[in-house]
């Protein structure tokens, strides 16, 4: 199975705070900005994975009994090619729970705002952005890589039924990362 990229659950909104999109939404308290790029958003619930990857083990178990003694060796693509939310959705959706204005500033800016922070934990993958902006690829939009999902999706129920990201799954990530940095401060 290969896993795309994973997001908080649908219910609570948890994630690992180590990844990228967590680290820079948890600059906002202390930059007033985020920055506006337009990469399109493919991210898979952590929950609705785990229940695919369940599906497709308990069906392979199934398929291998059934096989004629050759194993065979497919590939799931346990991912969400479903990009029609993009960042940009994502801040406007914040603009509007977000209790405090902020900005959205050109890439380059924000990264220069929070390379001049003196301790941030987002500033671990500070280079990487940079590199990510210097090279306009926050400006490509049609390098979306899209999986075939075929295999997943004929043993797997819940691989038919993802859906975008969405405004109400974005909230409870939201509350979740506010959480966190309210932990940290």
């Amino acid at each position: 199975m290969r896993i795309g990229q994973l997001t908080g659950d649908t219910e609570h909104g948890v994630w690992n705070m180590s990844e990228a999109y967590p680290l820079m939404l948890s600059t906002l308290s202390d930059l007033g900005c985020l920055p506006k790029i337009n990469d399109k958003l493919s991210w898979l619930p952590l929950d609705v994975a785990a229940n695919a990857v369940c599906d497709i083990a308990l069906a392979d178990q199934e398929r291998s009994r059934a096989s004629t003694g050759r194993k065979s060796c497919e590939v799931y693509n346990v991912v969400n090619n479903d990009t029609s939310t993009s960042f940009m959705d994502l801040l406007g959706w914040l603009k509007e729970i977000n209790k405090d204005p902020f900005e959205i500033l050109d890439p380059r800016e924000w990264s220069e705002k929070l390379e001049k922070m003196e301790r941030h934990p987002a500033k671990a993958l500070l280079g990487l952005w940079q590199q990510a902006f210097k090279d306009n690829a926050h400006e490509d939009l049609e390098r979306v890589a899209k999986f075939d999902t075929k295999n997943a999706k004929e043993v797997s129920q819940t691989m038919g039924d993802i859906r975008p990201v969405d405004e109400k799954l974005f909230a409870k990530i939201w509350k979740w990362v506010e959480g966190e940095m309210a932990q940290k401060t």
